[in-house]
């Protein structure tokens, strides 16, 4: 494995496998979901019609806003698998393999609770887009809504 500039994404954290040639390492998850989030911002550019993006603006509440909403629907995309940076790392024999030093000397770390990377990215993605700048008082609800979008890309959102 080649060492990483500092700074740079640690791209033994693996976002897709199955299906993938198991002599090779597994997809990294850093561009897994960049390409989730380009081919949402493309199919949003190259199919959706005018009207659909405003109804979907609206959805997330942007009225008036579809620049942004456009920016939004990439940015769940992209964060659709943040819940496999988690204890998910270890559960293929394979991918773990090819895990960091680093992040492979975490295994310890686990505990006996096990729950699914769309459970743990919902725990995780309102600090996460609190980070990107959604901890206002009044994104407090929008971030909340986005989490769910974001969840819901596994499963259905919490009641």
């Amino acid at each position: 494995m080649m060492a990483r500039r500092p700074g740079a994404p640690d791209e033994s954290v693996w976002g897709k496998s199955r299906g993938l040639d198991p002599a090779l390492p597994p997809y990294p998850l850093i561009r897994h979901c960049l390409d989730a989030a380009a081919m949402a911002l493309h199919l949003w550019d190259a199919y959706l019609s005018e009207n659909q993006r405003v109804r979907i603006a609206e959805g997330l509440g942007l009225v008036g806003e579809v620049e942004r909403a456009r920016g939004v629907v990439g940015l769940c995309a992209g964060l659709h698998d943040i819940g496999k940076l988690s204890g998910f790392q270890f559960c293929s024999v394979h991918a773990g393999r090819y895990l960091s030093a680093e992040l492979a000397g975490d295994r310890s770390r686990m505990t006996a609770e096990r729950f699914g990377h769309d459970v743990a990215g919902m725990a995780v993605a309102g600090e996460v887009l609190s980070a990107l700048g959604f901890a206002a008082e009044e994104d407090v609800r929008f971030a909340d809504r986005l989490a769910e979008v974001i969840w819901s890309s596994r499963a259905f959102p919490p009641s």
